[in-house]
């Protein structure tokens, strides 16, 4: 996983994800180095290249742009 790598190499990183799992929110939150910005869950928010892109299936999804720091662990 891209966090892993991040917190190996002490990287910096802007990180779009869509996060399905508590513990990757947890980790998302302790290599933060400012508060997520809540990216707007529309067809403007998203390229698409074939199928529906998953996050506009369910608009109760929360898609945030994080900055990461592999320094904060």
């Amino acid at each position: 996983m891209i966090l892993k790598v991040i917190i190996q190499q002490k990287a910096a990183a802007t990180d779009r994800t869509i996060v399905d799992s508590k513990a990757v929110v947890e980790t998302l939150k302790r290599l933060s180095i400012s508060p997520p910005i809540r990216i707007p869950n529309s067809q403007n928010s998203f390229i698409q290249f074939g199928k529906l892109p998953e996050p506009l299936k369910s608009m109760k999804w929360k898609i945030f742009a994080w900055r990461i720091s592999g320094n904060n662990i």
